[in-house]
């Protein structure tokens, strides 16, 4: 009996094909699936974290913002015992809006502070300094790399004024004995500026060698032909005497203003610039419009109250 091993071997071949083809399908469901479910469950979230039972100016006394607190559903999980203990230590304090709110590394933010990441009402420079700031330290483990260093806004306000006469000026910003590590081994520099009480962000991008500009709201007036130079010109100077002398020409770099999320109002600029702050990577990482702002205020609140509950709780052990 002759046996035709080529049509053998093609029918082999061919079901080994469709296999992979299954298995490719259900992979693609598999992923499809999981993007459908994370978005909704963001969507349950910002919906539970919006459906407060009054505003905070309504509520006759602090325990009812404690109780509102603890039952915000979070998806499908509740706050655990940390973030019902920072929420606690936040409404607890409020009766004294001049207390401290958060204490996050060097910089603290109070009471009145916190009640400006509140719905329509513009974030003062405690706020992005101790945003600033976690952000830096959620990124610190033992090789002590911190690939994003976020300058406090402080830092922008003294190359602003041209108050700067020689960068040891600024040295207690950039210098490595402060830090703890060297600014020249970073890939992203981020400078917050505040000019007429608006907020954009300046990224001095040293992995690309792109100097960006973020702003929410492009204005036809910007003061960005003014405040470049000065940015510049003192960054390429902390950064070459980080360098040893090697030279950071960001005068010669590509000025790019990429295309981002716009705001539709007069006071949500700093909400925006703290989500670039933490979203930027040399591009977008998420998504979000005009209509995730209220949803972003609180999630700021929240991030702040718990990281802020977590360093306290690791001094006192």
């Amino acid at each position: 009996m002759n046996i035709d091993y080529t049509w053998l071997m093609s029918l082999v071949k061919e079901l080994k094909n469709c296999l992979k083809a299954k298995m490719a399908a259900e992979t693609k469901i598999w992923e499809l699936k999981n993007t459908v479910k994370e978005k909704i469950e963001n969507e349950i979230r910002k919906i539970d974290l919006m459906m407060e039972p009054l505003p905070f100016k309504q509520r006759k006394n602090a325990s009812e913002d404690i109780n509102a607190v603890d039952n915000i559903a979070h998806g499908t999980f509740r706050l655990n015992e940390v973030d019902s203990s920072a929420s606690k230590h936040v409404f607890n304090t409020r009766e004294n809006d001049g207390e401290i709110w958060v204490h996050i590394g060097d910089y603290h933010a109070t009471q009145n502070e916190r009640c400006a990441l509140e719905d329509q009402n513009w974030i003062e420079s405690p706020v992005v300094d101790v945003f600033g700031q976690m952000l830096i330290l959620k990124q610190k483990n033992p090789d002590g790399i911190i690939s994003r260093h976020y300058f406090p806004t402080y830092f922008g306000e003294k190359i602003v004024s041209g108050s700067i006469k020689v960068i040891q000026d600024l040295e207690c910003y950039h210098s490595e004995k402060n830090l703890h590590y060297n600014l020249t081994r970073c890939e992203l520099l981020f400078i917050p500026i505040c000019r007429k009480r608006h907020w954009f962000l300046y990224v001095i991008n040293l992995k690309g060698q792109r100097l960006q500009i973020m702003d929410s709201m492009r204005q036809e007036n910007s003061p960005c032909p003014m405040i470049t130079p000065k940015i510049v010109d003192t960054c390429e100077r902390i950064l070459t005497s980080l360098s040893k002398g090697r030279i950071h020409s960001i005068s010669k770099w590509i000025l790019d203003r990429p295309q981002l999320p716009s705001q539709t109002n007069e006071y949500d600029c700093s909400v925006f610039m703290l989500k670039f702050m933490e979203c930027w990577n040399g591009k977008l990482t998420e998504n979000f419009s005009q209509d995730d702002i209220v949803f972003i205020r609180k999630k700021i609140q929240e991030d702040l109250m718990i990281f802020s509950e977590s360093m306290r709780k690791r001094k006192l052990k």
